[in-house]
């Protein structure tokens, strides 16, 4: 039989306590493996709150852990500063989101950042 859960994790700062410890102990994985493989899955995403998914496998004790992408809005926050974004920052932003088509990504944020009244420069 598989589990899948789902939680908010700080991106490459998970422990073993509270909520993972809990919600993993019951089926018997080894916790210290998991949140060493959760940090390392979610260092891209450093001080930001990130979804992921935990599918367990309660027969053979394995687990699969899923990133999900976090928002476009919340990756263009982390990287401006006082409503100004750089196009460099705005360019990481869309490497972390798309492995293709990095310049029309570039744009759909461009759009985002005026939405949002952030000035680009």
């Amino acid at each position: 039989m598989e589990v899948t859960l789902q939680l908010i994790v700080e991106g490459g700062h998970a422990t073993a306590g509270k909520p993972l410890g809990p919600l993993l102990y019951p089926y018997g994985i080894d916790l210290n493996k998991a949140v060493e493989d959760i940090n390392s899955l979610t260092s891209d995403y450093k001080g930001l709150k990130t979804k992921i998914q935990i599918c367990v496998n309660t027969k053979s004790r394995n687990y699969k852990i899923m990133l999900v992408k976090p928002k476009s809005s919340d990756l263009i926050k982390q990287h401006s500063i006082k409503n100004i974004i750089t196009k460099a920052n705005l360019e990481k932003v869309a490497t972390m989101l798309s492995n293709t088509d990095i310049p029309i990504k570039v744009k759909e944020l461009e759009g985002t950042c005026k939405s949002m009244h952030i000035q680009i420069i």
